[in-house]
């Protein structure tokens, strides 16, 4: 009989003890959630900012390759 009650007794503490691992675990879990969000959005900024200067400059290529074509074909016209 003694062998039981000690048992509820653990079951009891148990639970008592198990609902604050649970909170903890969310809050950090939560807290990791949002840290890696932030690190994300600033990554996605730093990569954004890049393929818009990559963007930019492939623009200007693009358009001194089109300045050199027509040149091109100007000079194979004439006599």
């Amino acid at each position: 009989m003694v062998l039981e009650e000690d048992c509820e007794d653990d079951d009891s503490e148990a639970s008592v003890r198990g609902d604050h691992p649970t909170t903890d675990t969310r809050k950090l879990v939560q807290d990791i959630s949002r840290e890696v969000k932030k690190a994300f959005k600033e990554e996605l900024g730093s990569l954004e900012t890049a393929l818009e200067f990559m963007s930019d400059q492939l623009n200007t290529m693009e358009q001194s390759i089109k300045n050199q074509d027509i040149k091109i074909k100007i000079y194979l016209r004439l006599p």
